[in-house]
This record gives C-alpha cells, sequence and structure tokens, in this order.
C-alpha cells in the first residue's frame, strides 16, 4: 500500500495506527470521523476510535457531543426496554435482532450501539397477539408514505410507534425479507438463540453465525449504502468475539438461501476496509466465501468500496440500485422476483405478513 492508510484502518487495525500523525493527517481524520459519526452516531463513533485517539493523542469525537449522544441512546434503550418488558410479561416469545440485539452483545455499554428502532421476530401465530397488545398501549403505524417504486415486505410490518413518540418498534415474522429467509428461517433463529440479561430480563438475540448473516443481508437489501456502515461496524465486532462465527455453517446457509454473492461482497468489503480476517478467531472464510466480485460485477464492487474508504457511502439512485441488487447481492432470479414484487407495490398491491388485525389495520 503506498501512502497514509485509510482512516478505517484506525477502526479496523487501531494497534497499527501511527503515533506521531502529522496536522494535515489529523484534520482529515477528524473529517472523516464526523462523516463516521453522522453514520452510527458520535457516542458509537467514539467508541470505535478510542484506541486511536488513545495511540495519536489526537481528538478525534468531541467528548461532549459523544456524552450527548451517548445519553440520547440511553433514553431509547430505556423506552425499548420497556416494550421488551411488556412482551415478556405477555408471555409472547421473542427474538430481539439488529441493533438492539448488538447494543447488548458486541459493545462494553449498550448505550454506545442503541439506537434507531427496536426490531423483534415472533413466530407468525404470535403477530397479531402482539399488534393488538401494543395497539392497546397507544403504539399506531406511522403513517410513513411508501416508496415510489413500490412497497414490499414479506417479513416485518410497518413500523409502529409508541404514544409518547420515543419507541418506533418493528414486528418481523420473518428475520429478513426474501432470499434471506429461505436459510435464515424463523425456527432457526429461535431454535439457535442466545440469551443476554438486561435489566432483569432474559431475552433471546441471534447466534452468531446467523447475526453475521442478518448484517450481509441487511447490507445488500440496502444496496449497500449509507445504512450499511452500521451493518459493516457490528459484523467487525462479531467476528471478534470469542466464540465467533462458524464459517462452514455460514457457508451452507448462505449456499442454501441463495446469499453466496452478498455474502462475498460484503466479505470483500470488510477486508478492503483494512479488516485481517484470518487474524481474528473466527480464522479465514472458505475460498468460496472469500473472493472479491469480478466480471462485471467488479466495476460497480469498486465504486461502492470506495465510497464507503471515504465514508462517504450514497444513497444509489434507481439505476445504481438496480445494478447492485443483479451483480452484488442476488442471483438474478432473485434480484427479478424482488423488483416484480415492487411493481405488485406500485400497482396498488403492496405485499405485507399476513394477520394484521383490524384493530391495528383501522390505526394506519
Amino acid at each position: 500500500m503506498t501512502g497514509p492508510p485509510p482512516f478505517w484502518h484506525l477502526i479496523t487495525r487501531p494497534a497499527a495506527t501511527p503515533r506521531d500523525p502529522p496536522p494535515d493527517r489529523v484534520a482529515s481524520w477528524r473529517a472523516a470521523a464526523g462523516r463516521l459519526a453522522d453514520l452510527v452516531s458520535p457516542a458509537l463513533a467514539a467508541h470505535l476510535l478510542a484506541e486511536a485517539e488513545a495511540r495519536t493523542g489526537a481528538v478525534l469525537i468531541d467528548p461532549e457531543t459523544a456524552h450527548r449522544s451517548r445519553l440520547a441512546n440511553r433514553l431509547t434503550r430505556h423506552g425499548q426496554i420497556a416494550v421488551a418488558r411488556r412482551i415478556a410479561e405477555a408471555g409472547i416469545e421473542a427474538v430481539y435482532i439488529k441493533g438492539f440485539a448488538s447494543a447488548h452483545t458486541l459493545y462494553p455499554d449498550p448505550d454506545l450501539r442503541c439506537f434507531g428502532d427496536l426490531d423483534v421476530l415472533v413466530r407468525a401465530p404470535d403477530a397479531p397477539r402482539l399488534l393488538t397488545l401494543l395497539a392497546d398501549d397507544g403504539f399506531v403505524f406511522t403513517g410513513e408514505a411508501l416508496p415510489a417504486w413500490g412497497f414490499q415486505s414479506d417479513a416485518s410490518y410497518p413500523p409502529i410507534t409508541g404514544p409518547d413518540g420515543q419507541v418506533n418498534l418493528d414486528i418481523h415474522v420473518r428475520p429478513d425479507a426474501f432470499p434471506a429467509w429461505r436459510a435464515l428461517t424463523v425456527a432457526r433463529l429461535f431454535a439457535a438463540a442466545e440469551t443476554v440479561r438486561v435489566d432483569g430480563l432474559t431475552l433471546g438475540v441471534p447466534s452468531p453465525d446467523h447475526a453475521f448473516l442478518l448484517c450481509v443481508t441487511n447490507a445488500a437489501k440496502d444496496k449497500f449504502g449509507p445504512f450499511a456502515v452500521r451493518k459493516i461496524v457490528d459484523a467487525i465486532q462479531i467476528l471478534r468475539r470469542r466464540p465467533s462465527v462458524d464459517w462452514e455453517r455460514v457457508a451452507a446457509l448462505a449456499a442454501e438461501g441463495g446469499l453466496e454473492k452478498a455474502a462475498r461482497g460484503f466479505v470483500a468489503l470488510l477486508r478492503r476496509l483494512g479488516l485481517e480476517i484470518e487474524r481474528l478467531p473466527c480464522g479465514a472464510p472458505p475460498a468460496g466465501l472469500d473472493r472479491p466480485p469480478a466480471g462485471l460485477a467488479r466495476g460497480a464492487f469498486e465504486a461502492m468500496a470506495g465510497a464507503h474508504l471515504a465514508l462517504e457511502p450514497d444513497m444509489p439512485g434507481p439505476g445504481t440500485a438496480l445494478a447492485r441488487e443483479f451483480l452484488l447481492a442476488w442471483a438474478p432470479a432473485d434480484a427479478l422476483r424482488l423488483n416484480l414484487r415492487r411493481l405488485a407495490g406500485l400497482l396498488g398491491r403492496p405485499t405485507l405478513p399476513p394477520g394484521l388485525p383490524r384493530a391495528a389495520v383501522e390505526r394506519r
């Protein structure tokens, strides 16, 4: 590598951070740190950069801004825990996925990560009961406008918001949308779920294998755009865990679900950002998952990876989004099926999981 190391190396290779960087490099790092904070919150950005800051003595994230962000995350988290307690008291078995699970399993303080929606996976027969329970508690559908290119979701309902507006809740009846649910089934997530103690509650969270694949599928579903940065950060923490992911199991699930292309692109992106996966507890992925996109996909990958390296990931327009879906995310047949579903939504037939209780529908 020629020239100074990319900013991402402060996160992926913090021990290699030079101790006496020149002022102009610190200034460029500080600008990139600001972009990172905008994408993942100042609290989490400060945590990710703490070792690099300690080595250099440079302040990359304003401590007061990080502190306020942490307090805001704490407020969100306690609101989410109150909802989780209500669900537990009702006797509804659940697995908490995505940000809430990451906050309580991957970071020394969950308030570093706990922001955004509360994503809860329940078995489909329990969803109407949960929706009715929450509607009785004052939760309502947000009424947000559906995307112009045909709303589709066969995994979760539109978000619902608590009466004080503090908690947004995504109720999942599948861990993630097609094609992920072909391999990441509800039964498998529940069977392999780990537990974590949160304020006196015992809550289910995905196993490391499933959590990593959900990072992959969510990043691919978001077309490797700005929202993928959170998944990248969580995936790095998952791979650093002891015990970490079982690559053979991940590869088998990816093959079963048609997720190999997305997984290869995601692993290649982690490597491009400087993560030396073979040095982590998980070891190197198998060859089937550890090769960068080639052929027509190479150009799309290079553009996407370059944007992430600069911490300027774009919200892809329609053409770029389609290209990334077909070239970097899904098999052609699966990408075509997804877009046909969006067309159905555009024509007035949005796809949603079945089972919305009438009371919840009337509140939309």
